[in-house]
């Protein structure tokens, strides 16, 4: 039984999201779930767009329940994978910011917005602070392996 679909390709590998995802809307406000799957995807996709213009294979990107992945070659040296491991933090930290000015502009005139604009900052947030902790196999945990000789 097939338990994904592919959305579209980016950077030569399919973009796929589990079925599992769609669990969130029976829990999670709708809008939450919205903020999640497009912070996770962004997340990935920028794993994914720094590993394929250093030269390295991305076979899949995958949005699951509470996680994502970019499966990307296996052969890049800890060294050269920093900026990798780094794109999808720091796309997070960016797309937090980028909530906060959109709402500066556009929350007050439209409280609809406004609220997603809202939540999708606490949801990046969270995604930030919790991809650096220094935790394995999380991005923070994965950075720390590679600064600890």
């Amino acid at each position: 039984m097939k338990t994904s679909f592919k959305l579209f390709d980016f950077a030569g590998a399919p973009v796929n999201i589990s079925l599992w995802f769609f669990l969130l809307f029976l829990f999670v406000p709708f809008s939450y779930v919205i903020a999640i799957f497009i912070s996770v995807l962004i997340h990935e996709l920028a794993h994914a767009y720094v590993a394929n213009r250093s030269g390295w294979q991305v076979y899949e990107i995958r949005v699951d329940l509470f996680t994502g992945s970019a499966s990307v070659d296996t052969n890049i040296p800890e060294r050269d994978s920093i900026p990798v491991v780094a794109a999808g933090p720091l796309s997070n930290l960016g797309l937090a910011v980028l909530s906060l000015f959109l709402y500066a502009i556009f929350g007050q005139s439209n409280p609809l917005f406004g609220d997603f604009m809202n939540d999708f900052f606490i949801v990046n947030v969270f995604m930030f602070i919790f991809n650096i902790l220094p935790i394995y196999p999380m991005d923070g945990g994965r950075l720390l392996k590679i600064f600890s000789f």
